[in-house]
């Protein structure tokens, strides 16, 4: 089942009890997770948006009897306790705070290493991307290599950056730093996400909540009186998103975007599709994805994608750059079925592990910070997660080398000067 023959054929014929059932579980998680979330720009929220989307579409392929009641009961095991142990990983969070803040002198060193950069990375991006994501979004960043790792780290980075400084460090003189959120703004706009407005306060309120954990700035509370403000903008601007292209009505169109995050599931599992379907080996799933963006590089390795493998067979197209997201609890269902819960589990750790992080040190504050954002794509395709852990390891590695080594050989110029005047 297509996308279009979901729409069609299925959607535009019982929205009502599709939206009803998607209202009921949405509900169920916000309250379940209410008092871990600590904005409405808190990454949980879209993570429960996500669960309840796919959960609706498990559901309701379930009351259509559209679905194998083996494969069901799989998948509804394999999710509940994803959701029972990210809760019980979230009722004790201890903090990490093992890092000291960095010298002033050292932070302005890595700022300004990483200011260039990010100057560098919107030149190649107009010139090689422009306005092609806006509307071609899975074709716009072909052959675009490195161009792609560096605009999803160094645009939140710089932001992420400007924020600390003017936080952490109270350097808050520059106004400058107002154009230059202007700037990343717009590069987050432009990226052709129709949720990068939320995506953008997502990094800002992160940056304020950790701070505020330690009672250094002020800004969390200003923040959390205005952030309704700020979500009711970024739903108008969604919603402007959605009413510039071609659709059936805005909100039905929104609708269908949130319900058709579970677009995988009614691809492979009406006519047991799945079966007909590769299994894409655990082992390639989670450590190649993690090798890929190196090994490829020097070898092409097999993609461990079941989207790519999912358009191939349905719509006979051979793109790496189109079809459903590789979710785990599929990929985990195909492989060992009821045994999923295991995968279950360790991923519900490591997103829960992402929001214990607390430090002040600016560089684990930019890692944490990004992993955090980017987290729930551990469950929606961890292909994706990799391509962020990628993306950090060349650009944060090489800018923290490089400010060592001035920072260094400042401390050592400083040294002879005081040796000579003694």
């Amino acid at each position: 089942m297509t996308w279009a023959d979901f729409y069609m054929n299925i959607f535009l014929k019982d929205y009502y009890t599709l939206g009803i059932l998607f209202i009921v579980i949405l509900s169920i998680n916000l309250l379940v997770f209410r008092k871990n979330i600590f904005s409405l720009f808190d990454p949980l929220n879209i993570l429960c948006i996500n669960l309840s989307s796919c959960l609706t579409i498990i559901i309701y392929l379930k009351i259509i009897n559209n679905i194998n009641e083996e494969y069901f009961y799989q998948l509804i095991l394999i999710n509940i306790t994803f959701f029972i142990s990210l809760k019980l990983f979230l009722i004790k969070q201890n903090n990490l705070i093992k890092n000291k803040i960095k010298n002033f002198s050292y932070f302005k060193l890595f700022y300004t290493i990483h200011l260039y950069l990010f100057f560098i990375t919107i030149f190649l991006y107009i010139k090689f991307v422009g306005l092609k994501a806006f509307n071609y979004k899975l074709i716009a960043f072909n052959n675009v290599g490195i161009i792609n790792y560096l605009r999803r780290i160094v645009f939140p980075g710089q932001l992420i950056l400007i924020l600390i400084k003017r936080e952490l460090y109270k350097n808050n003189r520059s106004k400058i730093d107002f154009l230059y959120i202007i700037i990343i703004f717009v590069m987050f706009i432009i990226s052709g996400d129709k949720v990068s407005s939320i995506l953008f306060f997502l990094y800002f309120s992160y940056v304020y909540y950790m701070l505020n954990e330690f009672n250094i700035g002020i800004k969390f509370i200003k923040y959390k009186k205005n952030e309704k403000k700020l979500f009711i903008f970024s739903m108008v601007f969604v919603f402007f998103i959605f009413a510039i292209k071609p659709n059936n009505g805005v909100l039905k169109s929104f609708l269908f975007r949130l319900i058709s995050t579970g677009d995988v599931y009614y691809m492979v599992y009406p006519n047991n599709n799945i079966d007909k379907l590769n299994i894409i080996n655990l082992f390639q799933y989670y450590i190649l994805s993690l090798a890929a963006p190196i090994s490829n590089r020097i070898v092409q390795l097999p993609s461990p994608s079941l989207g790519f493998d999912i358009v191939s067979y349905l719509y006979n197209i051979n793109s790496p750059h189109f079809g459903p997201n590789s979710r785990y609890d599929v990929i985990s269902q195909m492989n060992i079925g009821y045994f999923g819960i295991i995968f279950s589990i360790i991923s519900a750790y490591l997103i829960s592990y992402f929001r214990k992080v607390k430090t002040l040190n600016f560089i684990n504050i930019y890692i944490s910070c990004i992993l955090f954002v980017q987290s729930e794509s551990i469950i929606t395709d961890f292909t994706y997660f990799a391509k962020f852990i990628f993306g950090l390891l060349i650009v944060v590695l090489p800018i923290f080398i490089l400010t060592e080594f001035f920072h260094i050989l400042k401390y050592k110029k400083i040294k002879m000067c005081y040796i000579r005047r003694k």
